[in-house]
């Protein structure tokens, strides 16, 4: 259905079509790599191996030592759903890539499971990083991109302090003012549940203080503030001293004077890093993180979107999970913010990586999960976004629907035709991870649809939790997941056969030679 809807749409935009979408999936593939692919794929289908995949990895890496397992996954997982160890790994993918496929690249320095998370560390992977930014800008193609996971340049429990003091910002406000997209919050609402909720004795200037902030006023006293000027402007760790608040200090003490200086390095990494993506004319993706760094990392993320994004040149997007129950609104009051303040809607659509995790974590909690119960309701969610996002983002965006779900893709396509998107050069782009989804990847790029693949490189030991979450993706991945195991098992049995036509051919070859030395 997708490959007919493709086509139709394809047709009907006068797409050129290359020569890569008639060649099948795997034809590239030598035989060795063809089967570690089977392997992994098959692998992938035991979902006792997936559940238990941590435990054997850390049980590989304690008894085998670190360059046997490493080797082990590398020559295994790490072929399937990695580019390789180092950047010239990355570079002859995002080749080959380009030149055989017509598929573009987002490349990933991927540094989990860091040994040692110190300022020297954190500095080492800035260095790398603006290594990555130099790459992709000397790949000649301004549709490469890279991935930026912001939380590898900072202390963990550090994130975590902000995480949780911006999400007591955000429970502030639905506390008051409800959680509809069109909720207001008045000062006399707010001064009373402080007061009596928080035993914050709230003085009038720094209610008043706030809400100039909040509501993004220069002049004048504001009564009222809306749910998207809320999530705009007010921040536990806000970058420009001008929205510095006394009364978010007193909301949030977590955040003492030694975090603001350990997080104020981060931010420095961070703008080092998007100055030089900005000067190159790339542009970078966030990496969207478990809940309970993710309120910090949307923060800082959204203010440094105003700084660096203008409707002529996008330099950072942000990433959405559709697995979670607050993402539809967030996403809603982004887009009311990037319309009021004039400003492009940039982001990433994905479904979310963390699902197992983030259940245990609210288990422990004792609290209700911030994800959907079933993988129906995220893919209800998932194409309620992009039809959203598709009728209501404003000229200059970049939406990037990054989808394994041949539904939505198929809504998506359907979208950009009903709305119009490109005469509000907006721009729409398709992405899959390396190793997942390859069918639909290259019939999009078939199509000439901006299509990429998610390429995530580094040290194999920093790589593993990376692999360890695909390899439980490629389990969910139903439909698609046995359709791209069936393609390989009969490109596999191509070569087979044509492995046996040509040993007969050697064969016959040889008894001809033999016969004939015997005639002369």
């Amino acid at each position: 259905m997708i490959a007919k809807s493709l086509a139709r749409f394809g047709a009907a935009r006068g797409a050129r079509r290359f020569s890569s979408a008639a060649k099948t999936i795997f034809s590239e593939d030598s035989t060795l790599r063809l089967l570690n692919k089977y392997l992994v794929y098959r692998a992938c289908q035991s979902s006792w191996l997936i559940k238990n995949a941590g435990k054997f990895s850390r049980l590989a890496y304690r008894f085998a030592g670190r360059r046997l397992a490493n080797l082990v996954f590398r020559s295994t997982f790490g072929r399937v759903f990695s580019a390789g160890e180092t950047l010239k790994d990355l570079e002859r993918e995002m080749r080959f890539l380009l030149e055989n496929r017509h598929v573009y690249s987002v490349a990933d320095l991927s540094l989990e499971n860091v040994d040692s998370p110190t300022r020297e560390t954190f500095d080492y992977i800035a260095k790398e990083t603006a290594d990555l930014v130099a790459a992709v800008s000397m790949s000649g193609e301004r549709k490469n991109s890279m991935a930026l996971k912001v939380t590898s340049l900072v202390h963990p429990a550090a994130l975590r302090e902000l995480s949780h003091a911006q999400k007591k910002l955000h429970r502030l406000f639905t506390s008051v003012a409800g959680e509809a997209v069109d909720a207001v919050m008045t000062r006399s609402d707010l001064a009373r549940y402080l007061d009596e909720n928080m035993h914050i004795i709230a003085r009038d200037a720094e209610v008043e203080t706030f809400f100039s902030i909040a509501s993004g006023s220069k002049t004048g006293t504001q009564d009222k503030v809306s749910a998207a000027e809320y999530a705009a402007n007010v921040h536990a760790l806000p970058l420009d001293p001008a929205h510095a608040c006394p009364l978010i200090r007193r909301v949030t003490p977590e955040i003492t004077p030694e975090a603001v200086q350990v997080l104020a390095e981060w931010v420095f990494r961070l703008r080092r890093i998007l100055d030089l993506v900005a000067k190159t004319g790339g542009f970078c993706m966030v990496d969207a993180e478990q809940t309970y760094v993710q309120y910090a990392v949307d923060s800082v993320t959204r203010q440094l979107q105003r700084k660096y994004n203008r409707p002529e040149r996008l330099v950072l997007m942000n990433t959405y999970q559709a697995y979670l129950k607050n993402t539809s609104r967030d996403v809603a009051l982004n887009l009311q913010e990037c319309k009021s303040a004039g400003l492009p809607f940039s982001a990433k659509l994905v479904r979310g990586a963390y699902m197992t995790e983030e259940r245990a974590v609210a288990m422990r909690a004792a609290v209700a999960s911030p994800v959907f119960s079933d993988k129906a309701q995220v893919d209800e969610n998932y194409n309620r976004i992009v039809r959203m996002v598709m009728r209501e983002m404003p000229a200059g965006s970049h939406f990037s629907v990054a989808s394994h779900n041949a539904e939505s893709i198929q809504v998506t396509l359907e979208e950009l035709r009903r709305q119009n998107v490109s005469a509000r050069n907006c721009v729409v782009s398709f992405g899959q991870l390396k190793g997942l989804g390859d069918r639909l990847t290259f019939e999009l790029a078939g199509q000439g649809e901006y299509t990429y693949k998610y390429l995530p490189y580094g040290p194999t030991h920093n790589l593993v939790p990376y692999l360890l979450r695909r390899a439980e993706e490629a389990s969910f991945i139903s439909v698609e997941g046995k359709k791209q195991l069936q393609e390989l098992r009969e490109e596999m049995l191509n070569v087979r056969k044509l492995h046996i036509k040509a040993a007969i051919a050697l064969a016959g070859t040889l008894t001809l030679a033999g016969l004939a030395a015997k005639i002369i």
